[in-house]
């Protein structure tokens, strides 16, 4: 089963062309590498995928929907989600506040706190780190930062039922 197709996608910045006709079927189960030189328009690919930006032509369906995410918002509500290289982390929240980051429950407009750790603790169990999620980031060891990195994406994804 195609879960995503991109057909013919372009883009120009100015003069640049950033993408030229792109085409890419990903299938169920499949993992694929997104690689090349610097310029070669990853970015811009995974961008447009992100509804970070739109493209100047091309089409885009996810399990057989066409998908034209309007932002980001819409597109993490479709399913789609980026996780950037470089993900910039608050040291003075805590574990949980950093990895539920723009998805914190609340409660008549207070942040759920109760909610905020069960559901980082849930987290944390799916990927087996047993890191006390109420520790502030930068009390962390280098490694537990990274591993907060890392969890980020994933916690988004999880939440939101991307793929």
């Amino acid at each position: 089963m195609t879960v995503l197709s991109l057909s013919n996608i372009s883009r120009r910045f100015g003069p640049t062309v950033a993408l030229d006709g792109v085409n890419l079927r990903l299938q169920k189960g499949e993992v694929h590498a997104l690689i090349g030189e610097n310029g070669a328009g990853k970015s811009t690919l995974m961008n447009v995928l992100a509804g970070l930006i739109k493209p100047d032509a091309g089409t885009i369906e996810v399990e057989g929907r066409a998908y034209a995410p309007a932002s980001p918002l819409d597109a993490r509500e479709r399913g789609i989600a980026l996780i950037h290289q470089e993900l910039s982390l608050f040291p003075h929240l805590s574990v949980a506040e950093n990895i539920m980051m723009g998805m914190e429950p609340s409660r008549l407009g207070m942040l759920d706190r109760q909610k905020l750790n069960a559901r980082t603790a849930e987290v944390l169990r799916q990927v087996s780190r047993s890191r006390d999620q109420r520790n502030l980031h930068k009390s962390l060891s280098r490694r537990g930062a990274r591993d907060c990195r890392q969890l980020h994406g994933p916690s988004r994804r999880a939440k939101r039922g991307h793929r």
